[in-house]
Order: C-alpha cells, then sequence, then structure tokens
C-alpha cells in the first residue's frame, strides 16, 4: 500500500471517528436538555408565581396569573388592568417563549411590547436558561424580575 492511501485512510478514520463522538455527545446533551427542561420551567412558573403572590401582598389584586402550565400546551399569563406577560413551554423543542402586550380595545391582539425566546444549553454537567436575543446564560429570577418589569 502506498504511503499516500495509508496516510489519507488514517485521516478519514480519524475524522469519520470524531464526527460519530461529535453526534453521540449531541445526542447526549438533547438527552440531557430534554429531562432538565421540565424542571427548569417549574422553577421558572414556581419564581414568576412567588413574585405576584410577594407583590399581591402589598397591592391586592392588581396582577392576577391565568396558570394553564399543566395543558397539553402550557403557559401562563400575568396581567395588570392593562398589560399582559405570557410564558410557553414548548417541551418538544424546548423552549421557553415569552410575549408582553398592552390591551388596546380596537386592536384584539393588542400593541406589542416584547417578545422572545429562551433556549436550553448544557454547559459543563449543567443545563442552563438561555436567552436567545444575547445568548448569556439567564438565571430564572433575573428573567423572571426583568419580564414582569414590563408589567408596570
Amino acid at each position: 500500500m502506498s504511503k499516500w492511501a495509508k496516510e489519507a485512510f488514517e485521516r478519514l478514520k480519524t475524522h469519520e471517528g470524531q464526527h460519530h463522538d461529535e453526534n453521540q455527545n449531541r445526542a447526549l446533551e438533547r438527552q440531557q436538555i430534554l429531562a432538565n427542561a421540565p424542571v427548569i420551567w417549574e422553577r421558572v412558573v414556581n419564581q414568576l408565581k412567588n413574585e405576584v403572590s410577594d407583590f399581591d401582598t402589598m397591592r391586592l389584586s392588581y396582577l392576577t396569573i391565568d396558570d394553564q402550565t399543566h395543558d397539553s400546551n402550557p403557559h401562563i399569563t400575568v396581567s395588570t388592568p392593562h398589560r399582559h406577560l405570557r410564558l410557553n413551554f414548548q417541551q418538544a423543542v424546548p423552549r421557553i417563549t415569552y410575549r408582553v402586550w398592552e390591551s388596546q380595545p380596537l386592536r384584539p391582539s393588542g400593541i406589542e411590547i416584547a417578545k422572545g425566546e429562551l433556549t436550553f444549553e448544557v454547559k459543563g454537567q449543567e443545563v442552563l436558561l438561555y436567552q436567545v436575543t444575547t445568548g448569556r446564560a439567564v438565571a430564572s429570577p433575573h428573567i423572571i424580575e426583568n419580564l414582569l418589569g414590563y408589567l408596570l
């Protein structure tokens, strides 16, 4: 066998092995994300409920919650008399989308204030929530505080 053929075969074997390992790692990360995303979603929902509950002790019934987190299309909406924040959890992707809008009598869908997406990624051995617009990891308390800030 020629030197070139032997070296080319070894390079190809190495490349294919690396490609296989990368695919395996991606599959393992996806499984880790799919297993942890519902847990993180529950943390986000609980943080949101806690913040609304804390606010409710100071201003009774100003913020209302429509909790549909156990539906086939899990979502939760927090509303003031004029603004609304809705979080949707899409487990198959998985991701959390959010939309903030202001009610308007002549516009059934309201006026959009903000919208965005949060995704899940593996960092080390931990699954973290990432804000798509910034590409940075975000802790659920921080993202909830920021999103609730749109309501007031």
